[in-house]
């Protein structure tokens, strides 16, 4: 059965400035998800030059999957209020009902979460997926400490939500 995560960029951008971004590619592939990036997303990621070079050669492993969906003009009138990472995988997630019951979406923005679930989205964020390399024993306790003190100044979250690493 194929599984899926659609990320949009600001998690894989906060796994990288955590150094996880290797540990997230590592366990998602063990676990038999595939991973698909948006070219809106792709533009993103791409700009800080150590997450290109992973990126990338995930890209020409075969690790990832880019897809060239949407206009641009298209996600700015579909979701005027999203950026175009978000708007673009809000709409693969909603153009194909398989996909939409297959795909984990991975957002952080609280507006394109409200969105996605309101749509019916199976969702995580960057903290989901923390805690999914916590249970699966990719993180020790020490690491998972310094992130708890880390992640406020990477990402807005809310202290309840760091809580959740202590779950």
């Amino acid at each position: 059965m194929d599984k899926f995560l659609v990320p949009d960029a600001s998690p894989l951008i906060a796994l990288q400035k955590l150094s996880l971004i290797h540990l997230f590619f590592e366990c998602s592939t063990k676990n038999g998800w595939k991973i698909i990036i948006t070219r809106p997303v792709y533009i993103e990621i791409i700009k800080p030059p150590e997450l290109k070079e992973v990126v990338e050669e995930k890209i020409s492993k075969g690790e990832i999957v880019l897809v060239n969906n949407y206009d641009p003009e298209i996600l700015t009138l579909a979701f005027p209020s999203l950026g175009p990472g978000e708007a673009s995988i809000l709409l693969l997630s909603q153009d194909d009902p398989y996909m939409r019951n297959k795909t984990i979406l991975i957002i952080d923005d609280k507006l394109a979460r409200s969105i996605a679930n309101n749509n019916g989205c199976n969702l995580t964020g960057t903290i989901g997926i923390i805690n999914a390399l916590k249970k699966r024993g990719y993180l020790s306790a020490e690491k998972t400490e310094w992130i708890k003190k880390t992640l406020p100044s990477i990402i807005y979250c809310s202290p309840e939500l760091v809580k959740e690493l202590d779950e």
